[in-house]
């Protein structure tokens, strides 16, 4: 199993996903599984926010949320953008689910991570679920849970055998397929909120997600360093 986070360069592309729902495809047809795919609110929500006027800020990766109007535009374009991405691999032929850390209190508030078990069965089921990190707040309203270290704490409690980050840099003789993703390298900011010391976390060319196993790509730390 392992968890694959998309950080907001990525959500940011309207091309990306229909890429990204062609390869899961590819594995899932070749024997593939044990994929869950994590991302956060990404810029739709910032940009409901500005459309609103108001402030947007981010504090440790997380979306600052200072009033319930901001906690409610922020949780619909985060559950759009869910649906958007469940709603492509699907289109593809994945048999995606939709996943909020509100769900079964997946998520909490502090960033850790509740029941998994849930989860898991959908992975045995050869479902992916992709899961949006949002957490109960104060209220009724919702927070924003920083992805990344999210990411890893739910890889942790899974077992996952790594936490999968895409931008692997091309190797000399490799590919060479022009994608704009080969060529770019993780966000370091991002890599040190992940939580290195606890889950592997490799980076990987997208397509590196077509074929059963673990995905191949550059080990940016082990569990053990």
């Amino acid at each position: 199993m392992f968890v694959l986070y998309l950080d907001a360069y990525y959500l940011g592309d309207p091309l990306f996903l229909t890429g990204l729902a062609r390869d899961l495809k590819a594995r899932h047809d070749a024997g593939g599984d044990g994929i869950v795919v994590v991302h956060g609110l990404g810029e739709a929500a910032e940009r409901a926010l500005e459309a609103s006027g108001a402030t947007v800020a981010r504090r440790d990766g997380a979306l600052e949320l200072a009033t319930p109007e901001a906690e409610a535009l922020a949780e619909r374009a985060g559950r759009d953008l869910n649906r958007q991405i469940v709603h492509e691999l699907s289109e593809a032929g994945v048999h995606a689910v939709r996943v909020s850390g509100v769900d079964r209190g997946l998520a909490r508030a502090d960033g850790s991570v509740g029941r998994v078990s849930w989860l898991a069965d959908l992975c045995r089921q050869r479902a992916v679920p992709v899961v949006l990190t949002i957490a109960s707040g104060d209220g009724n309203g919702v927070r924003e849970v920083d992805p990344g270290p999210f990411s890893a704490a739910l890889a942790e409690k899974l077992g996952a055998e790594a936490v999968l980050v895409l931008g692997q840099p091309p190797e000399a003789g490799g590919e060479g397929t022009g994608d704009a993703e080969a060529a770019r390298v993780p966000d370091a900011k991002v890599l040190q909120r992940i939580g290195l010391e606890r889950v592997p976390v490799v980076a990987i060319r997208r397509s590196a997600l077509r074929r059963p196993g673990r995905p191949e790509g550059m080990r940016i730390r082990d569990s053990s360093s």
